[in-house]
Protein backbone atom coordinates (compact mmCIF):
# COMPACT_ATOMS: atom_id res chain seq x y z
CA UNK A 1 0.00 0.00 0.00
CA UNK A 2 1.24 3.48 -0.92
CA UNK A 3 0.16 6.64 0.85
CA UNK A 4 1.19 10.10 -0.33
CA UNK A 5 0.84 12.95 2.15
CA UNK A 6 1.10 16.58 1.10
CA UNK A 7 1.84 19.19 3.77
CA UNK A 8 0.91 22.77 2.83
CA UNK A 9 1.94 26.05 4.39
CA UNK A 10 -0.37 28.72 2.91
CA UNK A 11 0.06 32.36 2.01
CA UNK A 12 -0.40 34.75 4.92
CA UNK A 13 -1.06 38.47 4.92
CA UNK A 14 1.60 39.15 7.54
CA UNK A 15 4.37 39.66 5.01
CA UNK A 16 7.00 40.51 7.62
CA UNK A 17 6.94 36.90 8.84
CA UNK A 18 7.31 35.38 5.41
CA UNK A 19 10.88 34.16 5.87
CA UNK A 20 10.23 32.17 9.03
CA UNK A 21 10.26 28.41 8.65
CA UNK A 22 8.31 26.64 11.38
CA UNK A 23 9.04 22.99 12.10
CA UNK A 24 5.46 21.92 12.88
CA UNK A 25 5.18 19.57 9.90
CA UNK A 26 8.67 18.18 10.52
CA UNK A 27 7.70 17.22 14.06
CA UNK A 28 4.47 15.60 12.85
CA UNK A 29 6.30 13.71 10.09
CA UNK A 30 9.13 12.61 12.39
CA UNK A 31 6.67 11.32 14.99
CA UNK A 32 4.66 9.51 12.33
CA UNK A 33 7.72 7.63 11.10
CA UNK A 34 8.79 6.76 14.63
CA UNK A 35 5.62 4.65 15.00
CA UNK A 36 6.77 2.11 12.40
CA UNK A 37 3.74 2.46 10.17
CA UNK A 38 6.13 2.16 7.26
CA UNK A 39 6.17 -1.60 7.85
CA UNK A 40 2.51 -1.71 6.83
CA UNK A 41 2.50 1.06 4.28
CA UNK A 42 4.88 2.93 1.99
CA UNK A 43 4.41 6.50 3.24
CA UNK A 44 5.71 9.30 1.02
CA UNK A 45 5.60 12.98 1.95
CA UNK A 46 6.09 16.36 0.31
CA UNK A 47 6.04 19.87 1.71
CA UNK A 48 4.58 22.72 -0.33
CA UNK A 49 5.17 26.26 0.90
CA UNK A 50 2.90 28.54 -1.11
CA UNK A 51 4.91 31.60 -0.07
CA UNK A 52 7.76 30.46 -2.32
CA UNK A 53 6.03 28.95 -5.35
CA UNK A 54 5.96 32.10 -7.52
CA UNK A 55 2.23 32.56 -7.16
CA UNK A 56 0.63 36.00 -7.51
CA UNK A 57 -0.06 37.65 -4.17
CA UNK A 58 -3.38 36.60 -2.71
CA UNK A 59 -5.29 39.88 -2.96
CA UNK A 60 -8.65 40.77 -4.54
CA UNK A 61 -7.13 42.39 -7.62
CA UNK A 62 -5.11 39.21 -8.29
CA UNK A 63 -7.77 36.66 -7.43
CA UNK A 64 -8.42 35.30 -10.93
CA UNK A 65 -4.71 35.05 -11.73
CA UNK A 66 -4.03 33.58 -8.33
CA UNK A 67 -6.65 30.85 -8.67
CA UNK A 68 -5.44 29.93 -12.13
CA UNK A 69 -1.83 29.65 -10.99
CA UNK A 70 -2.77 27.85 -7.77
CA UNK A 71 -4.81 25.26 -9.65
CA UNK A 72 -1.92 24.63 -12.02
CA UNK A 73 0.56 24.32 -9.16
CA UNK A 74 -1.59 21.86 -7.21
CA UNK A 75 -2.35 19.87 -10.37
CA UNK A 76 1.33 19.74 -11.37
CA UNK A 77 2.29 18.46 -7.93
CA UNK A 78 -0.51 15.89 -8.08
CA UNK A 79 0.61 14.65 -11.51
CA UNK A 80 3.98 13.54 -10.14
CA UNK A 81 2.94 13.01 -6.53
CA UNK A 82 -0.71 11.84 -6.35
CA UNK A 83 -1.50 12.89 -2.80
CA UNK A 84 -4.33 11.27 -0.87
CA UNK A 85 -4.03 13.15 2.41
CA UNK A 86 -3.49 16.90 2.59
CA UNK A 87 -2.49 18.66 5.82
CA UNK A 88 -2.77 22.46 5.96
CA UNK A 89 -1.23 24.58 8.72
CA UNK A 90 -3.44 27.52 9.64
CA UNK A 91 -0.77 28.64 12.06
CA UNK A 92 -1.74 32.29 11.97
CA UNK A 93 -5.06 34.09 11.61
CA UNK A 94 -3.36 35.90 8.72
CA UNK A 95 -3.35 32.61 6.77
CA UNK A 96 -7.01 31.73 7.46
CA UNK A 97 -8.48 32.88 4.14
CA UNK A 98 -5.79 31.23 2.06
CA UNK A 99 -6.11 27.99 4.04
CA UNK A 100 -9.80 27.87 3.08
CA UNK A 101 -9.03 28.85 -0.52
CA UNK A 102 -6.44 26.10 -0.95
CA UNK A 103 -8.62 23.44 0.65
CA UNK A 104 -11.57 24.45 -1.54
CA UNK A 105 -9.42 24.34 -4.68
CA UNK A 106 -8.19 20.82 -3.91
CA UNK A 107 -11.66 19.49 -3.06
CA UNK A 108 -13.35 21.15 -6.04
CA UNK A 109 -10.74 20.92 -8.79
CA UNK A 110 -7.91 18.51 -7.97
CA UNK A 111 -8.72 15.67 -5.56
CA UNK A 112 -12.40 15.63 -4.45
CA UNK A 113 -11.93 12.36 -2.58
CA UNK A 114 -8.78 13.55 -0.82
CA UNK A 115 -8.75 13.84 2.96
CA UNK A 116 -7.97 17.38 4.09
CA UNK A 117 -6.77 18.07 7.62
CA UNK A 118 -6.30 21.51 9.13
CA UNK A 119 -4.55 22.44 12.35
CA UNK A 120 -2.67 25.24 14.04
CA UNK A 121 -3.48 27.96 16.61
CA UNK A 122 -6.23 29.60 14.54
CA UNK A 123 -7.90 26.25 13.91
CA UNK A 124 -7.66 25.48 17.62
CA UNK A 125 -9.10 28.80 18.76
CA UNK A 126 -11.72 29.25 16.01
CA UNK A 127 -12.81 25.79 14.75
CA UNK A 128 -16.14 27.33 13.73
CA UNK A 129 -14.32 29.27 10.99
CA UNK A 130 -13.73 26.01 9.10
CA UNK A 131 -17.37 24.95 8.99
CA UNK A 132 -19.37 25.68 5.85
CA UNK A 133 -21.58 28.33 7.45
CA UNK A 134 -18.53 30.44 8.39
CA UNK A 135 -16.56 30.21 5.15
CA UNK A 136 -16.52 33.59 3.35
CA UNK A 137 -19.02 33.99 0.51
CA UNK A 138 -16.44 34.85 -2.16
CA UNK A 139 -14.94 31.37 -1.65
CA UNK A 140 -18.22 29.49 -1.24
CA UNK A 141 -19.72 30.99 -4.38
CA UNK A 142 -16.69 30.46 -6.62
CA UNK A 143 -16.24 26.81 -5.68
CA UNK A 144 -19.99 26.17 -5.27
CA UNK A 145 -19.34 24.56 -1.90
CA UNK A 146 -22.08 22.34 -0.51
CA UNK A 147 -20.02 21.27 2.48
CA UNK A 148 -16.82 22.33 4.16
CA UNK A 149 -13.69 21.28 2.25
CA UNK A 150 -12.08 20.19 5.53
CA UNK A 151 -12.50 16.66 6.83
CA UNK A 152 -10.58 16.82 10.10
CA UNK A 153 -9.53 19.62 12.40
CA UNK A 154 -6.71 18.99 14.86
CA UNK A 155 -6.75 21.13 17.99
CA UNK A 156 -3.59 22.06 19.87
CA UNK A 157 -0.60 19.72 19.31
CA UNK A 158 -0.61 17.69 16.12
CA UNK A 159 1.67 14.69 16.49
CA UNK A 160 -0.65 12.13 18.13
CA UNK A 161 -3.96 13.05 16.41
CA UNK A 162 -2.29 13.10 12.98
CA UNK A 163 -0.64 9.75 13.60
CA UNK A 164 -4.00 8.26 14.57
CA UNK A 165 -5.65 9.56 11.37
CA UNK A 166 -2.92 7.93 9.28
CA UNK A 167 -3.03 4.71 11.30
CA UNK A 168 -6.82 4.49 10.89
CA UNK A 169 -6.52 5.16 7.17
CA UNK A 170 -3.95 2.38 6.73
CA UNK A 171 -6.10 0.00 8.77
CA UNK A 172 -9.13 1.00 6.65
CA UNK A 173 -10.93 2.31 9.68
CA UNK A 174 -14.01 4.30 8.55
CA UNK A 175 -13.01 7.01 11.03
CA UNK A 176 -10.23 7.92 8.62
CA UNK A 177 -12.32 8.26 5.47
CA UNK A 178 -15.05 10.44 7.00
CA UNK A 179 -17.76 8.60 5.07
CA UNK A 180 -19.72 8.50 8.30
CA UNK A 181 -19.36 12.25 8.94
CA UNK A 182 -21.57 14.93 7.48
CA UNK A 183 -19.72 17.84 9.07
CA UNK A 184 -16.17 18.80 9.96
CA UNK A 185 -14.80 16.26 12.43
CA UNK A 186 -13.01 18.09 15.25
CA UNK A 187 -10.56 15.86 17.09
CA UNK A 188 -9.99 16.02 20.82
CA UNK A 189 -6.59 17.48 21.82
CA UNK A 190 -3.86 14.97 22.69
CA UNK A 191 -0.64 16.21 24.26
CA UNK A 192 2.92 14.98 24.11
CA UNK A 193 3.52 14.66 27.85
CA UNK A 194 7.25 13.90 27.55
CA UNK A 195 9.00 15.82 24.76
CA UNK A 196 11.90 13.37 24.90
CA UNK A 197 9.80 10.73 23.13
CA UNK A 198 9.85 12.93 20.03
CA UNK A 199 12.52 11.94 17.51
CA UNK A 200 15.37 14.35 16.89
CA UNK A 201 14.38 16.83 14.20
CA UNK A 202 14.71 15.71 10.59
CA UNK A 203 14.43 18.63 8.13
CA UNK A 204 14.21 16.55 4.96
CA UNK A 205 10.81 18.05 4.11
CA UNK A 206 12.46 21.47 3.69
CA UNK A 207 15.13 20.49 1.17
CA UNK A 208 12.90 21.74 -1.67
CA UNK A 209 13.29 25.26 -0.21
CA UNK A 210 16.96 25.15 0.75
CA UNK A 211 17.84 28.26 -1.28
CA UNK A 212 15.23 30.33 0.55
CA UNK A 213 15.99 28.78 3.93
CA UNK A 214 19.71 29.52 3.57
CA UNK A 215 19.19 33.19 2.76
CA UNK A 216 20.50 35.84 5.12
CA UNK A 217 17.00 37.14 5.90
CA UNK A 218 15.45 33.74 6.68
CA UNK A 219 15.23 31.93 9.99
CA UNK A 220 14.51 28.41 11.15
CA UNK A 221 12.30 27.96 14.23
CA UNK A 222 12.68 24.99 16.57
CA UNK A 223 11.55 24.30 20.14
CA UNK A 224 13.16 22.94 23.28
CA UNK A 225 10.07 23.24 25.48
CA UNK A 226 6.32 23.72 25.30
CA UNK A 227 4.03 25.67 27.57
CA UNK A 228 4.38 28.72 29.81
CA UNK A 229 3.71 29.21 33.56
CA UNK A 230 2.57 32.83 33.04
CA UNK A 231 -0.80 34.16 31.89
CA UNK A 232 -0.16 37.54 30.23
CA UNK A 233 -3.57 38.81 29.17
CA UNK A 234 -2.56 39.58 25.57
CA UNK A 235 -1.42 35.97 25.08
CA UNK A 236 -3.58 32.91 24.27
CA UNK A 237 -2.31 31.38 27.50
CA UNK A 238 -4.59 33.81 29.35
CA UNK A 239 -7.74 32.23 27.91
CA UNK A 240 -9.24 28.76 27.71
CA UNK A 241 -8.73 27.97 24.03
CA UNK A 242 -5.26 26.39 23.90
CA UNK A 243 -4.84 24.40 27.10
CA UNK A 244 -1.55 22.79 26.07
CA UNK A 245 0.10 26.21 26.45
CA UNK A 246 -0.58 25.99 30.18
CA UNK A 247 1.35 22.74 30.63
CA UNK A 248 5.12 23.25 30.80
CA UNK A 249 7.23 20.44 29.36
CA UNK A 250 10.98 20.63 28.71
CA UNK A 251 13.32 18.38 26.73
CA UNK A 252 16.47 17.02 28.26
CA UNK A 253 19.47 19.26 27.71
CA UNK A 254 21.16 16.33 26.00
CA UNK A 255 18.43 16.23 23.34
CA UNK A 256 18.48 20.03 22.94
CA UNK A 257 22.20 19.93 22.16
CA UNK A 258 21.75 16.95 19.83
CA UNK A 259 19.18 18.86 17.80
CA UNK A 260 21.50 21.84 17.40
CA UNK A 261 24.27 19.51 16.27
CA UNK A 262 21.97 17.71 13.85
CA UNK A 263 20.91 21.00 12.25
CA UNK A 264 24.54 22.11 12.05
CA UNK A 265 25.59 18.87 10.34
CA UNK A 266 22.95 18.73 7.56
CA UNK A 267 25.05 18.95 4.38
CA UNK A 268 22.54 20.96 2.31
CA UNK A 269 21.63 23.37 5.12
CA UNK A 270 23.53 26.61 5.68
CA UNK A 271 21.14 28.69 7.79
CA UNK A 272 22.24 32.05 9.17
CA UNK A 273 19.63 32.40 11.91
CA UNK A 274 18.05 29.89 14.28
CA UNK A 275 15.21 30.95 16.54
CA UNK A 276 14.33 28.74 19.51
CA UNK A 277 10.68 29.67 19.83
CA UNK A 278 9.94 28.36 23.31
CA UNK A 279 7.35 30.64 24.91
CA UNK A 280 10.11 31.10 27.49
CA UNK A 281 13.51 29.63 26.70
CA UNK A 282 13.96 26.54 28.90
CA UNK A 283 11.63 27.89 31.62
CA UNK A 284 13.14 25.64 34.30
CA UNK A 285 16.23 27.47 35.55
CA UNK A 286 18.11 24.28 36.41
CA UNK A 287 17.75 23.13 32.80
CA UNK A 288 18.85 26.52 31.50
CA UNK A 289 22.00 26.52 33.63
CA UNK A 290 22.77 22.96 32.56
CA UNK A 291 22.30 24.02 28.94
CA UNK A 292 24.82 26.87 29.34
CA UNK A 293 27.42 24.43 30.67
CA UNK A 294 26.86 21.96 27.84
CA UNK A 295 26.80 24.44 24.98
CA UNK A 296 29.96 26.16 26.22
CA UNK A 297 31.64 22.75 26.28
CA UNK A 298 30.48 22.04 22.72
CA UNK A 299 31.65 25.46 21.53
CA UNK A 300 35.07 24.88 23.10
CA UNK A 301 35.46 21.35 21.71
CA UNK A 302 33.83 21.76 18.29
CA UNK A 303 33.74 25.49 17.62
CA UNK A 304 30.82 27.89 17.74
CA UNK A 305 27.62 27.00 15.90
CA UNK A 306 27.67 28.59 12.42
CA UNK A 307 24.32 30.33 12.83
CA UNK A 308 23.03 33.10 15.07
CA UNK A 309 20.78 31.75 17.83
CA UNK A 310 17.99 33.85 19.38
CA UNK A 311 15.61 32.90 22.18
CA UNK A 312 12.59 34.34 24.00
CA UNK A 313 13.39 35.17 27.62
CA UNK A 314 11.53 36.69 30.59
CA UNK A 315 12.94 39.79 32.26
CA UNK A 316 12.07 38.51 35.72
CA UNK A 317 13.64 35.10 35.08
CA UNK A 318 16.98 36.33 33.76
CA UNK A 319 19.80 37.27 36.11
CA UNK A 320 22.87 39.33 35.27
CA UNK A 321 24.86 36.10 35.58
CA UNK A 322 22.64 34.42 32.98
CA UNK A 323 23.07 37.43 30.70
CA UNK A 324 26.83 36.93 30.91
CA UNK A 325 26.36 33.24 30.07
CA UNK A 326 24.13 34.09 27.10
CA UNK A 327 26.91 36.26 25.73
CA UNK A 328 29.58 33.61 26.21
CA UNK A 329 27.33 31.06 24.52
CA UNK A 330 26.68 33.57 21.69
CA UNK A 331 22.92 33.30 22.12
CA UNK A 332 20.88 36.50 21.91
CA UNK A 333 17.88 36.71 24.26
CA UNK A 334 14.94 38.91 23.38
CA UNK A 335 12.64 40.07 26.13
CA UNK A 336 8.95 40.89 26.06
CA UNK A 337 9.07 44.20 27.89
CA UNK A 338 5.74 45.24 26.24
CA UNK A 339 5.58 48.53 28.21
CA UNK A 340 7.47 50.41 30.88
CA UNK A 341 4.30 51.63 32.59
CA UNK A 342 3.67 50.13 36.01
CA UNK A 343 -0.07 50.66 35.57
CA UNK A 344 -0.29 49.05 32.14
CA UNK A 345 1.94 46.09 33.06
CA UNK A 346 -0.44 45.36 35.94
CA UNK A 347 -3.47 45.69 33.64
CA UNK A 348 -2.11 43.22 31.08
CA UNK A 349 -1.11 40.67 33.72
CA UNK A 350 2.59 40.72 32.96
CA UNK A 351 3.37 39.84 36.57
CA UNK A 352 1.54 37.26 38.65
CA UNK A 353 0.22 38.06 42.13
CA UNK A 354 -2.57 37.08 44.52
CA UNK A 355 -3.70 40.67 45.08
CA UNK A 356 -3.15 44.18 43.72
CA UNK A 357 -0.50 45.02 46.28
CA UNK A 358 1.63 42.01 45.32
CA UNK A 359 1.07 42.63 41.60
CA UNK A 360 2.22 46.25 41.83
CA UNK A 361 5.22 45.24 43.92
CA UNK A 362 6.05 42.64 41.30
CA UNK A 363 5.67 45.19 38.50
CA UNK A 364 8.07 47.61 40.19
CA UNK A 365 10.59 44.79 40.65
CA UNK A 366 10.06 43.83 37.01
CA UNK A 367 10.94 47.32 35.74
CA UNK A 368 13.90 47.56 38.11
CA UNK A 369 15.14 44.25 36.72
CA UNK A 370 14.64 45.49 33.15
CA UNK A 371 16.77 48.53 33.91
CA UNK A 372 19.48 46.37 35.45
CA UNK A 373 19.57 44.14 32.36
CA UNK A 374 19.77 47.17 30.05
CA UNK A 375 22.74 48.56 32.00
CA UNK A 376 24.47 45.18 32.24
CA UNK A 377 24.01 44.47 28.52
CA UNK A 378 25.50 47.89 27.75
CA UNK A 379 28.52 47.14 29.90
CA UNK A 380 28.95 43.75 28.21
CA UNK A 381 28.42 45.33 24.77
CA UNK A 382 25.80 42.62 24.23
CA UNK A 383 22.85 43.48 21.91
CA UNK A 384 19.82 42.07 23.72
CA UNK A 385 16.40 43.11 22.39
CA UNK A 386 13.21 44.27 24.09
CA UNK A 387 9.77 44.05 22.48
CA UNK A 388 7.69 47.16 23.08
CA UNK A 389 4.02 47.00 22.08
CA UNK A 390 2.22 50.20 21.12
CA UNK A 391 -1.53 50.38 21.74
CA UNK A 392 -2.18 47.53 24.14
CA UNK A 393 -5.76 47.60 25.49
CA UNK A 394 -5.76 49.62 28.69
CA UNK A 395 -3.29 52.19 27.33
CA UNK A 396 -4.23 55.76 28.26
CA UNK A 397 -2.50 59.11 28.78
CA UNK A 398 -1.21 58.06 32.19
CA UNK A 399 0.34 54.78 31.04
CA UNK A 400 2.01 56.46 28.06
CA UNK A 401 3.54 59.06 30.36
CA UNK A 402 4.73 56.42 32.83
CA UNK A 403 6.29 54.31 30.11
CA UNK A 404 8.02 57.19 28.38
CA UNK A 405 9.33 58.59 31.68
CA UNK A 406 11.10 55.28 32.26
CA UNK A 407 13.24 56.01 29.21
CA UNK A 408 13.28 59.83 29.19
CA UNK A 409 13.63 60.98 32.83
CA UNK A 410 16.99 62.61 33.56
CA UNK A 411 18.10 60.32 36.37
CA UNK A 412 21.62 59.43 35.23
CA UNK A 413 23.76 62.47 36.03
CA UNK A 414 21.44 64.72 34.09
CA UNK A 415 20.85 62.26 31.25
CA UNK A 416 18.03 59.82 30.52
CA UNK A 417 18.26 56.05 30.17
CA UNK A 418 18.24 56.21 26.38
CA UNK A 419 20.88 58.95 26.38
CA UNK A 420 23.19 56.87 28.57
CA UNK A 421 22.78 53.21 27.61
CA UNK A 422 22.11 51.30 24.41
CA UNK A 423 18.54 50.01 24.51
CA UNK A 424 17.33 47.89 21.58
CA UNK A 425 13.56 48.41 21.46
CA UNK A 426 11.69 46.37 18.86
CA UNK A 427 8.57 48.47 18.47
CA UNK A 428 5.38 46.77 17.30
CA UNK A 429 1.78 47.92 17.13
CA UNK A 430 -0.72 45.75 18.96
CA UNK A 431 -2.56 43.13 16.89
CA UNK A 432 -6.12 42.37 17.90
CA UNK A 433 -5.74 38.58 18.17
CA UNK A 434 -8.77 36.49 19.02
CA UNK A 435 -8.40 33.93 21.80
CA UNK A 436 -6.90 36.09 24.53
CA UNK A 437 -8.26 37.53 27.77
CA UNK A 438 -7.96 41.06 26.39
CA UNK A 439 -9.90 40.22 23.24
CA UNK A 440 -12.75 38.88 25.35
CA UNK A 441 -12.73 41.49 28.14
CA UNK A 442 -10.91 44.71 27.16
CA UNK A 443 -14.04 46.50 25.99
CA UNK A 444 -15.74 46.01 29.33
CA UNK A 445 -12.61 46.71 31.40
CA UNK A 446 -11.09 49.70 29.61
CA UNK A 447 -13.59 50.85 27.00
CA UNK A 448 -11.36 49.42 24.29
CA UNK A 449 -12.94 49.48 20.83
CA UNK A 450 -11.85 46.95 18.24
CA UNK A 451 -12.75 48.46 14.88
CA UNK A 452 -12.67 45.11 13.06
CA UNK A 453 -13.32 42.23 15.45
CA UNK A 454 -13.12 39.52 12.75
CA UNK A 455 -10.43 41.15 10.64
CA UNK A 456 -9.05 37.77 9.49
CA UNK A 457 -12.15 37.32 7.32
CA UNK A 458 -11.58 40.57 5.41
CA UNK A 459 -10.15 39.75 1.98
CA UNK A 460 -7.92 42.77 1.46
CA UNK A 461 -4.30 43.60 0.91
CA UNK A 462 -4.63 45.75 4.03
CA UNK A 463 -5.70 42.91 6.32
CA UNK A 464 -2.65 43.32 8.54
CA UNK A 465 -3.59 46.96 9.17
CA UNK A 466 -7.20 46.10 9.99
CA UNK A 467 -5.91 43.86 12.79
CA UNK A 468 -4.24 46.88 14.40
CA UNK A 469 -7.11 49.35 14.33
CA UNK A 470 -7.93 49.41 18.04
CA UNK A 471 -9.00 52.30 20.24
CA UNK A 472 -6.97 51.29 23.32
CA UNK A 473 -9.19 52.82 26.00
CA UNK A 474 -12.21 55.00 26.59
CA UNK A 475 -10.04 58.09 27.10
CA UNK A 476 -7.47 57.59 24.32
CA UNK A 477 -8.30 57.54 20.61
CA UNK A 478 -6.34 55.55 18.06
CA UNK A 479 -5.17 58.70 16.28
CA UNK A 480 -3.98 60.29 19.54
CA UNK A 481 -2.08 57.09 20.32
CA UNK A 482 -0.25 57.27 16.98
CA UNK A 483 0.50 60.95 17.45
CA UNK A 484 2.06 60.49 20.88
CA UNK A 485 4.10 57.44 19.91
CA UNK A 486 5.47 58.97 16.75
CA UNK A 487 7.03 61.70 18.93
CA UNK A 488 8.40 59.06 21.33
CA UNK A 489 9.84 56.98 18.48
CA UNK A 490 11.65 59.99 17.11
CA UNK A 491 13.15 60.73 20.52
CA UNK A 492 14.33 57.14 20.98
CA UNK A 493 15.82 56.88 17.49
CA UNK A 494 17.64 60.22 17.69
CA UNK A 495 19.10 59.65 21.17
CA UNK A 496 20.18 56.08 20.43
CA UNK A 497 21.77 57.02 17.11
CA UNK A 498 23.68 59.79 18.91
CA UNK A 499 25.33 57.19 21.15
CA UNK A 500 26.09 55.03 18.07
CA UNK A 501 23.62 52.24 18.64
CA UNK A 502 23.63 50.50 15.24
CA UNK A 503 20.33 48.79 16.01
CA UNK A 504 18.61 52.04 14.94
CA UNK A 505 18.70 53.76 11.57
CA UNK A 506 16.86 56.40 9.56
CA UNK A 507 15.56 53.60 7.33
CA UNK A 508 13.97 51.77 10.29
CA UNK A 509 12.44 54.96 11.60
CA UNK A 510 10.96 55.86 8.21
CA UNK A 511 9.60 52.34 7.82
CA UNK A 512 7.76 52.58 11.12
CA UNK A 513 6.58 56.13 10.42
CA UNK A 514 5.21 55.04 7.03
CA UNK A 515 3.43 52.17 8.76
CA UNK A 516 1.78 54.58 11.19
CA UNK A 517 0.84 56.91 8.34
CA UNK A 518 -0.81 53.99 6.55
CA UNK A 519 -2.77 53.08 9.68
CA UNK A 520 -3.87 56.67 10.11
CA UNK A 521 -5.06 56.90 6.49
CA UNK A 522 -7.06 53.65 6.70
CA UNK A 523 -8.60 54.70 10.02
CA UNK A 524 -9.58 58.15 8.74
CA UNK A 525 -11.07 56.68 5.57
CA UNK A 526 -13.23 54.32 7.59
CA UNK A 527 -14.45 57.16 9.83
CA UNK A 528 -15.29 59.21 6.75
CA UNK A 529 -17.23 56.30 5.20
CA UNK A 530 -19.17 55.74 8.43
CA UNK A 531 -20.16 59.39 8.54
Amino acid sequence: MNLNILYIFPFDFYGLANNSFLTVFNRISNYLHSKNLIKKCNINEQYLDLRYENLPEYYPKNILRYRKKLEKKLADVYSIFPYKIIAISCYSSFSYLNSVEVASMIKSKIKPEGIIIVGGPHATIRPIDFELKSIPEYIKQFYKLKRTPFDFLIKEEGEIPFYKIIRNYIQKNPMATKKTFKQLHILEPELIEDLNILPLIDLGLYKRYKEVLNREDSNLNIEFSRGCPFQCKYCPNSAKYINCYKIVRVKSVKNCIRELQRIRDIDWLDIKHLFINDMIFLPKNSKKQEFFVEIMHINKEQGDFPFRIEVEERIDLCSKESLFKYKNAQIIPQFGLESASQTLLARIGKVLGKNNALIHKGVNNYLQKAEELIIEAHKLDFPINFFYVIGLPGTDQQTIKESQNFFLEKRYNGNSLIETYKVNLRFAIYHNYFGTYLYDNAEQLFGTKMIYKEWWKIFSKNQIYFSQLVEPSKTLSFLKLLEKYLIFLKQVYLKQMEINNNFYSIYKYMFFKDWMDKLRAIYEKRVEECN
